[in-house]
């Protein structure tokens, strides 16, 4: 199946650019929010680490004001090998359900479920790995980069931008096909506006008031290594 496409790669130089200032050349970062702003109907993202910028959060909450349907597929606690950067991105999400943004959580496998029990958070069983990001079934974007601060500021990173309805919509299916039903997918709850992860089993909705796999002890190691690690290095 042809299709027109271009390459997106990152100078390596743009880690000289003074901290909070942009790179001097456009990066895969940039490029790829250019493109999700252009967008009419639809935004569809998958990233196995979620850390939105304030560049980010604008550009979803511009695309959402114009009506365009924007969702976000990322790792679960649960299933995540980097809750660090698990933790950065829990605390836009309150922020991003507000605004309008559909986010699912993957869940964990029973393998992976296993392999929790034995303290194992490095393997690949049952995470999400795709990173990519497809508008209005029409363009695709896949890569190395993550939407997140880490990949924007500090990765040199590379993509590709296809320019494919068949692709851009077979992508489309099989990330709606394979990883949202196997995914919670968050709520704000009508009468705490707390968040909801909401699984599907089998016919019954399981509703979570609390994030599955967030122990007290985990969530305070997490909380407290927070404290010295920045959001762009996540």
């Amino acid at each position: 199946m042809a299709a027109a496409a271009r390459v997106l790669a990152d100078a390596p130089g743009k880690i000289d650019a003074p901290q909070g200032a942009p790179a001097d050349a456009p990066t895969v970062h940039s490029h790829t929010l250019d493109l999700i702003g252009t967008a009419q109907a639809e935004v569809l993202m998958a990233s196995p680490y979620f850390v939105p910028g304030a560049r980010n959060m604008a550009v979803m909450r511009e695309a959402v004001a114009r009506d365009v349907r924007v969702s976000v597929v990322t790792n679960s606690l649960a299933t995540t090998d980097e809750p660090l950067a698990h933790f950065g991105y829990s605390r836009h999400r309150g922020d991003l359900l507000e605004m309008g943004v559909a986010l699912y959580e993957l869940m964990p496998t029973a393998e992976h479920k296993a392999a929790e029990t034995t303290l194992d958070y490095h393997g690949s069983l049952g995470r999400l790995h795709a990173k990519l990001a497809v508008i209005d079934e029409r363009w695709l974007y896949i890569g190395s980069m993550n939407m997140d601060r880490r990949s924007a500021r500090w990765n040199t990173e590379i993509g590709l931008v296809v320019d494919s309805r068949a692709i851009a919509r077979q992508v489309a299916g099989l990330l709606r096909r394979e990883r949202l039903p196997d995914s919670y997918r968050l709520r704000l709850a009508e009468d705490t506006g707390r968040i909801e992860w909401v699984a599907q089993e089998g016919d019954e909705q399981v509703v979570h008031a609390r994030e599955p796999a967030a122990t007290f002890g985990r969530s305070l190691r997490l909380w407290m290594a927070s404290r010295f690690v920045g959001e762009e290095m996540l």
